[in-house]
């Protein structure tokens, strides 16, 4: 099943194309921010930036095109709910498909799942990076833009968010 998630995934970011005025230029999209990123883990840190917790049981791909567009999909595997078998699964037409579940199985399939793709800019002075949204897992996402800040070490990029007061850290691993 994930094999064909993941198929659907790249072929839908192969094709899409965002809206014209939705796309960024591509001077702004110059950066060393293109490519392919795996997560590694997910932190919380203090105000000072020390890790206070981790967490490695995640899954996940970030892809910036040259072009300026991007998507990202996060998978937590602790609390989702495991399907049964092919059975369990409808699908409709290319792969995408519904689980016969409601209630708490189906919350807790979101809630352990994100994804959202759209267009990026970057500011390089600055050291950040904004998202803007054109599709989301949850719907209110839609049109909103996530300015994150980053940090490159090697093959590690860190992101964290623009808002001081908020405090976790995406640690990204290039994909070679």
């Amino acid at each position: 099943m994930i094999g064909r998630l993941a198929c659907l995934f790249v072929c839908f970011c192969a094709a899409w194309q965002a809206p014209a005025w939705a796309a960024a230029s591509a001077s702004e999209a110059a950066s060393p921010l293109v490519g392919t990123w795996q997560i590694v883990e997910d932190q919380s840190v203090d105000a000072q930036g020390k890790v206070t917790a981790r967490d490695r049981d995640v899954v996940g791909l970030l892809v910036y095109t040259p072009e300026g567009r991007m998507a990202v999909q996060l998978m937590y595997r602790s609390g989702r709910p495991v399907v049964s078998g092919d059975d369990d699964v409808a699908s409709d037409g290319i792969g995408l498909g519904h689980i016969g579940w409601s209630g708490a199985d189906a919350k807790a399939a979101i809630d352990t799942y994100d994804a959202y793709f759209g267009t990026y800019t970057v500011d390089a002075a600055r050291r950040t990076v904004v998202h803007h949204v054109h599709g989301e897992l949850r719907p209110y996402g839609v049109g909103t833009r996530y300015e994150r800040r980053y940090e490159l070490r090697g093959d590690e990029l860190w992101l964290m968010p623009a808002d001081p007061d908020l405090h976790w850290r995406a640690v990204w691993k290039r994909v070679r």
